[in-house]
């Protein structure tokens, strides 16, 4: 079954799929894809409408029912992101470099072990590799 709106008193209380015990347990599963029985009990069939949006400058921001006849339509709301959102997104973006490095560089320990048996010239390039593989 695909997903589904169940309404109550004008409003949608549920969006998505019927879990199988509801199926089973109410009889749903002989109902399948009747929508007349379903709409009598209050299942519609959801759809979704999703814009377009860019992922840089926009995001999706809560949504809209629309409550028909046959089924229940979703529509997304996409709004531009906030100057405070976009100077969040840009800090982080220039900046991942060190959570980038940081999980790939050697544990202190395994660095001074690196240190005592190639020297410092071997630890460098150790760290270097590093650095070169997540630049500022």
């Amino acid at each position: 079954m695909s997903k589904v709106a169940i309404v109550e008193s004008g409003s949608v209380v549920y969006r998505g799929v019927l879990p199988k015990s509801w199926k089973n347990t109410a009889g749903l599963h002989n109902s399948r894809d009747d929508w007349g029985a379903l709409a009598e009990l209050g299942i519609y069939p959801l759809e979704e409408v999703t814009p377009s949006y860019d992922g840089d400058t926009e995001r999706l921001d809560g949504w809209v029912d629309d409550i028909q006849a046959d089924k229940v339509v979703l529509t997304w709301n996409k709004r531009s992101l906030t100057s405070d959102e976009l100077n969040a997104r840009a800090y982080a973006v220039a900046t991942a470099y060190k959570w980038k490095r940081e999980s790939e560089y050697p544990l202190i320990v395994d660095q001074l072990d690196d240190i005592y048996h190639n020297g410092i010239d071997g630890w460098k390039a150790t760290i270097k590799a590093v650095k070169d593989k997540y630049p500022k």
